[in-house]
């Protein structure tokens, strides 16, 4: 009898034990989840290679998940061909080579941490985002034929610029690392895909329909970074 009243009493006093245990790693989780806000400011320096510059600024609002806003310049380069309504005129098939594309970027980040530190936002994400581009070319860089003839059915050339307005989506993978009072090394790569194109010309140029799928961009997005960048508690 004695010792059935002692395992009693040693289950009821194990309860609590257990019941603490438990409640102290929940209350860790939900402390990861809801504290560790910080705002933090970096850059990409993969984007010096190609003269661009791009800044992330990020907003922690828990240990787990934070939001990015990304802005800079964006440079690709592309060729595009022009070839006249007849082949028998004198005139040959316009190659634009190599035509450099430069402008903005502007893109927003949801950073999921699958496995962060005590201290949060770190390690091992996933990250999928939105992206509008905005892409031109610069002084008449590019010719084209234009529907008028000369009397030999020669066709006359324009020169012209194009704009390109680009809205894509993808995700993203990276890892994070966060040292001292808020240094942060930020290593990611990803892809996504052109949703929304919009392609435009100056000088009134239209391309001739032969034409039409020359005058196109990649709708692959490509994301590369190398990022240094601080954060401070809020």
């Amino acid at each position: 009898m004695k010792l059935k009243t002692l395992l009693v009493l040693s289950l009821l006093f194990s309860v609590p034990t257990f019941a603490n245990y438990e409640g102290d790693d929940g209350d860790e989780k939900r402390r990861r989840r809801t504290s560790n806000k910080k705002i933090g400011l970096s850059m990409n320096f993969l984007g010096l290679l190609s003269d661009d510059l791009r800044f992330d600024l990020e907003y922690c609002f828990n240990g787990e998940s934070s939001i990015i806003l990304t802005g800079g310049t964006f440079t690709i380069e592309e060729s595009f061909y022009d070839s006249p309504d007849y082949y028998t005129s004198n005139n040959y098939t316009v190659e634009n080579e190599n035509i450099k594309l430069s402008g903005l970027l502007l893109a927003l980040e949801y950073r999921y941490y699958t496995n962060p530190s005590r201290d949060g936002n770190d390690g091992f994400y996933f990250a999928p985002y939105l992206k509008y581009r905005s892409i031109s070319s610069e002084d008449n860089a590019l010719m084209g034929h234009v529907p008028f003839y000369l009397s030999d059915y020669t066709q006359f050339m324009s020169e012209f610029d194009m704009q390109a307005d680009l809205y894509s989506g993808g995700a993203s993978i990276g890892v994070l690392w966060e040292a001292g009072p808020g240094f942060t090394l930020d290593l990611k790569a990803g892809i996504g895909y052109t949703l929304v194109k919009e392609i435009s010309f100056t000088n009134d140029f239209n391309p001739r329909p032969q034409n039409e799928e020359s005058y196109d961009v990649s709708n692959l997005d490509w994301r590369l970074g190398i990022s240094l960048g601080y954060r401070f508690p809020i």
